[in-house]
């Protein structure tokens, strides 16, 4: 497992597959009546239950600012979450982000800030990004952010949403908004990504994680199309000079499974990087 599964994770799982790691715990954290007088408010909702779903207008009077409030609380979560990693980045394939539909709420489309900033999409043709968890009913108050607006879409629509994009050939990156808590999922390309082009042409470290596969190509199975080659954003692939066909450089693989879409006669499988002794410690 990597760092961030051993930090984050629960029983022996991928840290994205918590549920723990869906809601931040300010959400969590209601206002009594005595708070709610010192911040000068009238509460509309009981303290402490408040349902998330369909709840904005409750979760807004319920909820508070404990770096405000009690700065000595706030400290004291800061140093329980802040451990290692502040932001937190690591590639999935198709079947982890629509697993991952099924664990959190509520799940929106948005546009990408960094394909509209490299090839200047509208807003119509750039929704390719996607916001979850509870920060979600809020998102109008940073509409910079949240350019062109948000689009709800329910667990099998984001599902659907998630083929769609991987057929683009889009790599799916699952992202924290202060580690440990999932935020959002990044449907991206190099080198429009700007998280890809830091590791990748700037070997910054932890901006992106490899994610916990590996791609493996049978050469008996494989015909030599090179179709899968497309694919790649990483250089993971290359032609064999004797056989003409494909092989992975495991070295350079993050793991996306990108390559399997346009493989008709299913020669690519992923392995578990943690079962190939040569890669198992390259995050």
């Amino acid at each position: 497992m990597c760092e961030p599964c051993d930090m984050y994770g629960k029983d022996g799982d991928y840290w994205y597959f918590n549920p723990e790691n869906y809601a931040r715990r300010i959400y969590k954290w209601r206002k009594t009546a005595t708070e709610t007088t010192v911040a000068g408010e009238n509460p509309s909702a009981e303290p402490g239950d408040a349902s998330l779903i369909g709840a904005m207008g409750a979760m807004q009077t319920a909820t508070i600012d404990m770096k405000v409030l009690d700065p000595e609380r706030y400290a004291e979560q800061v140093k329980e979450e802040g451990k290692t990693f502040r932001g937190l980045a690591q590639v999935v394939t198709l079947e982890e982000a629509q697993k991952m539909m099924e664990i959190c709420w509520p799940i929106t489309a948005m546009t990408c800030a960094c394909r509209r900033m490299t090839k200047a999409l509208k807003d119509e043709e750039n929704f390719t990004c996607m916001g979850m968890g509870p920060g979600m009913y809020k998102w109008e108050r940073w509409p910079q952010i949240y350019h062109g607006g948000v689009q709800f879409l329910t667990p099998d629509e984001a599902k659907d949403y998630l083929v769609k994009l991987n057929k683009m050939g889009l790599v799916h990156i699952a992202e924290t908004h202060g580690a440990p808590y999932t935020g959002g999922i990044c449907n991206c390309e190099m080198p429009l990504c700007g998280q890809l082009r830091a590791r990748l042409e700037h070997n910054v470290p932890y901006v992106v994680k490899k994610g916990h596969f590996v791609a493996q190509i049978d050469p008996d199975t494989c015909n030599g199309c090179l179709h899968c080659m497309g694919r790649c954003h990483f250089d993971a692939l290359r032609i064999h000079s004797g056989t003409r066909k494909v092989v992975v450089d495991a070295f350079k693989c993050f793991g996306c499974g990108n390559c399997r879409y346009p493989c008709h006669v299913d020669a690519i499988t992923m392995a578990e990087r943690t079962t190939l002794p040569t890669v198992k410690d390259m995050w």
